[in-house]
């Protein structure tokens, strides 16, 4: 990069943007065609207000196999488009790059990050599961378990967890769930579907040992066994917990377990708790 571009990098990045206009100006005069030139006018441009020249400088690129083949200057028109306000046509940039460029993994997470800025989940899901099949990397997956999750999130059909479900259930039959956020993952599919007791087996079975203390999983369970209507059950481990100190936590100190423990003994005999059932660790709703 020659001194002058470089001063219009600089002028950008400190945010002197009519600076870096005039400096780019007389490049510009001199190499009317260079990509680079007139992108970097364009993000000048675009940040002085200037949003419908901005678009019209990117546009005219947004095809240009000069653009596709350089990672950066890519990146550079996208940030034009979404500063301007199109977020679609920056993700169209990244799209139409990879579909002519299919062997290049990079291409296809900046498509799978665009389709997240513009909180499409549905087409993070399907690139997601694009890349999986095509690189075979065990992240994909998870970003697709992820995607169809966050689409339920945002107001999706809950029916969608049903594979999720699988799939997670297929990576923990393989010895895939070994860490505390896949964990976490798994437990919150299964309860944004209601499966109280799929989730109490979860914590209470081999991968229970995710977690990094003894506290949470027991607040978990207990939870999850109130939800079952399980209250003797539940009662067992709250009880359990009043006798676990961890870290700052002293099991007979705290009161969510206190609470727990005299909740459930009202439970089992027909009389309601008192607002709010118990609370403690991770929620479960």
């Amino acid at each position: 990069m020659n001194s002058k571009v470089r001063a219009v990098y600089e002028a950008l990045d400190s945010r002197k943007f009519k600076q870096a206009l005039k400096l780019i100006t007389p490049l510009l005069e001199k190499k009317p065609d260079s990509a680079q030139y007139r992108i970097l006018k364009g993000l000048a441009l675009v940040r002085l207000g200037n949003r419908e020249a901005a678009l019209q400088i990117a546009r005219e690129l947004k095809t240009s196999k000069e653009v596709e083949g350089d990672d950066h200057l890519l990146n550079n028109l996208a940030i034009i488009f979404r500063e301007a306000g199109s977020p679609a046509e920056a993700t169209e940039c990244f799209a139409t790059a990879w579909e002519r460029q299919p062997q290049n993994e990079e291409l296809g997470l900046c498509v799978f990050a665009a389709y997240g800025k513009e909180r499409n989940f549905l087409k993070q899901q399907q690139i997601a599961q694009k890349l999986h099949k095509q690189f075979k990397a065990d992240n994909y997956q998870i970003w697709s378990i992820v995607a169809t999750t966050l689409q339920v999130m945002a107001g999706g059909p809950v029916k969608l967890l049903t594979l999720a479900e699988r799939q997670m259930a297929k990576l923990a039959e393989e010895g895939r769930v070994d860490s505390y956020e896949l964990l976490q993952l798994y437990l919150d599919i299964l309860l944004r579907q209601d499966k109280f007791k799929e989730a109490e087996e979860l914590v209470a079975g081999p991968l229970g040992r995710l977690y990094s203390g003894k506290i949470e999983p027991l607040q978990m369970r207990a939870k999850l066994l109130w939800r079952q209507s399980r209250y003797e059950d539940a009662l067992g481990v709250y009880r359990g917990l009043l006798e676990v100190d961890e870290g700052q936590v002293k099991g007979r100190e705290e009161w969510s377990h206190i609470r727990g423990v005299l909740d459930c003994i009202m439970a089992t005999r027909g009389l309601p708790p008192f607002p709010p059932p118990p609370r403690g660790g991770s929620s479960v709703g």
